[in-house]
């Protein structure tokens, strides 16, 4: 009922590649079922060329508990990769170590991160890289940092949700203490 709608959080995967996606503004490509709720905000963003887990609320305290400046929601992220040096062999600790430093520098930026990323190798050329501060891009420019090429960049996880077993364009309802 209206207060369900009230209340309503959703879980959204979608991919920015879908040409009709850039085409249009989000209010047309949300579900039916999502586009009556009122006032929808998308907490967070994905860049273009990346592809993964979004979501969505009406209720503000929860978006800025998702990408407030506090990092008090982690995100995931499936990353793979490829040396910017090709026919060099990338050394996997020095990356780990690299990534996961207190005090990174992304490049084009003077200022620090103030929360270390978490870092670990998922496969011989997939990373997964844990944030609690987002900036423009970082992933990526933490990645172009330690001389790797981000060749697909993937949200698997906001908070307690996870993207497991939703498939682009599927979404779902979620409790604001999966979070």
């Amino acid at each position: 009922g209206p207060r369900a709608q009230r209340q309503a959080r959703a879980l959204l995967v979608a991919s920015n590649r879908d040409p009709a996606c850039r085409a249009a503004r989000p209010a047309l490509w949300l579900p039916p079922s999502l586009a009556v709720l009122p006032k929808l905000a998308v907490a967070g963003r994905l860049d273009a060329d990346s592809s993964g887990l979004l979501v969505l609320s009406q209720c503000g305290a929860l978006c800025r508990h998702v990408v407030g400046a506090e990092g008090a929601c982690a995100k995931e992220y499936a990353v793979r990769v490829r040396s910017l040096a090709p026919g060099r062999a990338v050394d996997r600790d020095e990356v780990l170590q690299a990534l996961q430093r207190p005090g990174f520098v992304l490049p084009g930026d003077d200022r620090p991160l103030r929360r270390p990323a978490r870092a670990a190798w998922a496969g011989p050329d997939e990373l997964r890289i844990t944030l609690t501060e987002g900036r423009h891009r970082q992933v990526r420019r933490m990645c172009r940092a330690v001389g790797l090429e981000v060749v697909a960049l993937r949200r698997t996880r906001v908070g307690h949700l996870r993207l497991d077993g939703l498939r682009p364009g599927q979404w779902r309802l979620f409790d604001a203490a999966e979070l």
